[in-house]
Formats: C-alpha cells, structure tokens, sequence
C-alpha cells in the first residue's frame, strides 16, 4: 500500500473516530426505537433501490460492464456516490471517482463517459417522472 493510501485511509478513520465521539448515542437509539422494525424496511428498500441502480449503470456501460462482477461495480458505484454526497462538485466529482476507479480495472475511458452521461440522464428522467406522478 502506497503511502498515500495509508495517510488517506488514517485520515478517514480519524474522522471516522471523531464522529463516533460526538455521536448522541441516546438520541440515535430513540430514533431506531421510534422507527421499530420499520427500519429494517428502510434497510432493505434503499439496499434494492442501491442494486437495481448499480445493474442499470452496468447495462448503461454495455460491453464493458460485463467484464467486472456485480459486487466490484456495487463498490465502485459506491465510493462514487460518496464523494458526491461530500464534495463541492457533487456529481461531477463522484463520476469522475468512478471513472478512476473503473480505468484502474481495465475498462475503456470512452466507454465510461458515455455511461455516465446515460446513467445520470436516466437518473434525471426518472426523477422528473416520479416528480410528475407524484
């Protein structure tokens, strides 16, 4: 592991450690028992929602989404959407995680880009639709 890695993968569990800290255990329990086993719902459902959207991205991707496995781009979608959510850029960095992460395996760049514009369309187009339907 390069030494980058290692200071980046402290870093996190540093912050990690911190949130951990300051975490209101109290309150955080109330919520869960407030929630009872609905919360296993909202596990399962947003674990569903998170599958069909990394098979989606796979089949956006075309022939080159076949080589990896399900498991490998679940993970890398993964690591994308979480930059996404914590960084300035929001999309265009989570995507651009991805593209990083599948180059590194061995998947065409070009290929890639136009996944990602296909899945973030779809994403947007679904999005509209719920937003009419509802």
């Amino acid at each position: 592991m390069s030494r980058l890695r290692l200071l980046l993968l402290l870093f996190v569990l540093l912050l990690f450690g911190f949130f951990i800290r300051n975490l209101d255990w109290q309150k955080a329990f109330a919520s869960l028992q407030q929630l009872g086993f609905r919360f296993l719902w909202l596990l399962l459902i947003t674990a569903v929602g998170y599958a069909c959207a990394t098979l989606g991205w796979r089949y956006c991707m075309g022939e080159p989404g076949k080589v990896l496995s399900v498991k490998s781009l679940f993970l890398i979608r993964q690591a994308g959407e979480a930059v996404s959510f914590i960084q300035p850029t929001s999309a265009v960095g989570g995507e651009a995680v991805k593209i990083i992460l599948l180059q590194q395996k061995g998947i065409n760049p070009a290929a890639l880009n136009a996944a990602a514009f296909v899945s973030r369309t779809g994403m947007v187009l679904a999005q509209v639709l719920l937003f009419f339907v509802s």
